[in-house]
């Protein structure tokens, strides 16, 4: 299910996530403050008797105006800034306008606040917003600087209720999933159902469309339509023609556009612009392309299932912003809650038939209530919450957010004191630097985050760890016991199964190459070897190592928008930790020979042919040298691509850019994950290294050590499917 929290995008030089408007173009009211000495003044009345030709006399009335100008300024800049904004629905919440903040987020606070209410009402339809204890700043909140006193740790800050979110099961209730059968779409490569996040974009961009002027095209093209911005259409004035349409309408603006996303989310960039920036065989490569091959399959499957509705009404790009709200702003109100929902409203024949065409799960009898065996909903569901997704986000935050059933609410709560002015910090959960720009287009850049080291040199896994929400390997396989008599080789696509040999082509711990006529044993092995590989393919652990964060005592600034640290973080050798074991089983299965086991390796690999669960084990020194220079190889190949830029190299390089203030940028993010990924590879080759050498020399005479500088001939293995 959807990790427990997110959000997306950027400000354009600042480290400002959310910003749907670029915080130099956008701001509620902006109290400017004109102060001037008396040089300037006699400057300035100099430069307009110049450019509009002023008489003496015009000039004395003109510089007695500008003086008790500055006078009706000097005294009105004591005056509170705080006013109340007329945005045509309750609009009683009071804006700092001290501040620069968002237009279409301040517009939303304005509009949503519960400013009737000192404390929160259960009833409430609208946000109860602190009591002024917290403030929109950019496009996020902070605490108000009008407290005199921290928040203390504990005090609730924001309520949302119900009314106010869209849930995934809002959209999958909804006329236009139910009446188009939606929930029968399928991948085409997979035939895996969709994830319930898919319904619930197509819902965010048909309620787009119902309540908003220009869609999201028309944001693509046309750079002037600020004017309309924030407008509801007069076509479709009945369906907002109330305060729970209106605040929807105003959300749904608030919400970055294509356009916005296009400059700084990574889904929508191209790949041969991702590929330099990140690396072509990096893993922070991968992760982005697989979720760009999963919005693309989803909405070719959608088309496919609804090309009259969803294939005419709903564009390309429409579906991406709303894919990207969804994977980056929905939270997850927990499995009970969602549960609880689908009891409430939906019936037994209803939910019979829901999970009939979606094909995820069945209902079992409980009682009164509906028994969900859902594996979805067991894990949560897709929830959107206006303000609670424009918190920035760091490992650690100072508030937490909890979905209350009890008040159907979702409440925001100090974690820490938070002193006046600082900004809430939310956590989005625990994700790799990889995953963290791949689903929210950020990284925080001061060593907090995880860093991740993959070794699949040669192939391309299916799976990149984005959870139940997209895979490319079928349903069918990855259940078991759905296929018992698949073949490991029918479990993996062809392009995967010559990626695969290229693994099987150094022949390391023999004399000489290994030729299917020549060694006809140790090339049977080779075959048993390549077989064992389709089984680990696409199973990411055996592949790709996580690190725990390179510094992990860094704690946030007052601001998300302000440099964390100047000095790039690094790997401390002696805090190194890191768990090899999986890459050093896949390693042994690469290094294999025919003397390993006692002899007997071929037996052993034929006889766990269908075990879905073998590994390698531990075998011989000499297997374990060679597993472990394996694997240091590797890791040290997967460097090359970033040549002739070195670990060292780009650490200056995220130096200079940090003294150059590029903080947040493309340039300044690309930088930031080649360095945490360059570091990690260069921790594995090394660790790898450093084992082996423990092991001691190789044996005088002894081929069983020994490690190829070069691979040997493809041809040798091109033949592998040959009579296996």
């Amino acid at each position: 299910m959807v990790p427990s929290k997110k959000r997306i995008t950027g400000a354009s030089s600042g480290n400002n996530r959310n910003c749907s408007h670029a915080d130099s173009s956008s701001s509620v009211i902006d109290d400017e403050k004109n102060t001037t000495s008396t040089s300037n003044t006699n400057s300035i009345i100099g430069r307009l008797m110049e450019r509009f030709q002023l008489t003496t006399y015009g000039s004395i009335i003109l510089t007695i105006a500008i003086v008790l100008g500055l006078i009706l300024n000097k005294n009105n800049s004591n005056i509170d800034t705080d006013i109340d904004i007329d945005i045509g629905i309750d609009a009683k919440f009071n804006i700092n306008t001290n501040l620069t903040v968002d237009r279409s987020f301040g517009a939303y606070w304005s509009k949503a606040c519960d400013s009737d209410n000192k404390l929160p009402s259960s009833d409430s339809n609208k946000v109860w917003c602190g009591d002024g204890r917290v403030e929109p700043t950019r496009r996020t909140l902070q605490s108000s600087d009008k407290n005199r006193n921290s928040i203390h740790r504990g005090d609730q800050l924001v309520e949302i209720p119900r009314s106010l979110q869209i849930w995934e099961l809002d959209a999958i209730r909804s006329d236009i999933i139910q009446t188009e059968h939606l929930l029968k779409a399928r991948h085409s490569l997979t035939e895996n159902p969709l994830a319930g996040g898919s319904f619930l974009a197509i819902y965010l961009a048909l309620e787009r469309q119902r309540l908003i002027v220009h869609n999201i095209d028309d944001d693509a093209d046309n750079d002037n339509d600020d004017e309309q911005d924030g407008k509801a259409t007069t076509e479709n004035s009945r369906d907002i023609n109330n305060k729970e349409g209106y605040l929807r309408s105003s959300y749904l603006q608030s919400l970055p556009s294509w356009k916005e996303l296009s400059d700084r989310h990574p889904i929508l960039m191209s790949r041969s612009n991702l590929a330099n920036m990140l690396g072509h065989h990096s893993w922070n490569f991968a992760v982005v392309v697989m979720y760009q091959d999963m919005i693309d399959s989803e909405y070719n499957a959608l088309t496919i299932a609804s090309p009259k509705i969803i294939g005419q009404k709903i564009s390309l790009k429409e579906y991406q912003a709303a894919r990207i709200h969804v994977l980056s702003r929905s939270f997850n109100p927990g499995p009970d809650a969602c549960l609880a929902e689908v009891n409430k409203y939906l019936s037994q024949p209803e939910l019979e038939r829901l999970q009939s065409e979606w094909g995820i799960g069945e209902s079992t009898a409980g009682g009164d209530e509906i028994g969900v065996n859902n594996s979805l909903f067991r894990k949560g569901c897709h929830a959107m919450v206006p303000i609670l997704d424009m918190l920035n986000s760091h490992p650690y935050p100072n508030v937490v957010y909890k979905y209350q059933m009890e008040k159907q609410s979702f409440v925001i709560n100090a974690k820490t004191d938070i002193p006046p002015q600082w900004e809430l910090m939310n956590s989005y959960g625990k994700y790799s630097d990889a995953h963290l720009y791949a689903k929210f287009g950020f990284v925080n850049g001061d060593g907090t985050g995880y860093t991740q080291a993959s070794i699949a040199l040669f192939h391309r896994p299916l799976d990149v760890q984005i959870g139940q929400e997209f895979t490319m390997v079928p349903n069918q396989i990855t259940k078991i016991g759905e296929s018992p008599k698949l073949a490991p080789m029918d479990k993996i696509p062809n392009f995967q199964k010559i990626d695969l040999k290229r693994y099987l082509q150094y022949d390391d711990g023999y004399q000489n190459c290994v030729q299917k006529d020549l060694h006809p044993s140790a090339f049977r092995l080779k075959q048993l070897k390549w077989i064992h590989l389709a089984n680990i393919a696409n199973e990411p652990k055996a592949w790709i190592v996580s690190l725990q964060p390179r510094v992990p005592q860094s704690r946030p600034k007052k601001s998300s928008n302000m440099l964390i640290s100047e000095s790039p973080p690094k790997i401390d050798p002696r805090k190194l930790r890191m768990d090899l074991t999986h890459l050093v089983e896949t390693c042994r299965l690469l290094a294999l020979t025919i003397d390993d086991y006692d002899g007997n390796a071929i037996k052993v690999l034929e006889d766990n042919l269908g075990n879905n669960t073998f590994v390698v084990t531990k075998g011989s020194d000499a297997l374990e040298y060679r597993s472990l220079m394996f694997l240091a190889r590797l890791a040290g190949t997967a460097l090359l691509q970033y040549r002739p830029v070195t670990p060292e190299k780009e650490y200056q390089n995220v130096l200079q850019l940090n003294k150059e203030s590029l903080f947040g940028n493309k340039e300044w993010i690309a930088a930031q994950l080649r360095l945490g990924e360059m570091q990690s590879l260069h921790a594995v080759s090394g660790t790898a290294h450093t084992y082996a050498k423990k092991l001691g020399e190789k044996e005088e005479g002894s081929f069983s050590y020994e490690m190829r500088e070069k691979s040997c001939p493809k041809e040798y293995t091109a033949v592998l499917d040959e009579d296996k």
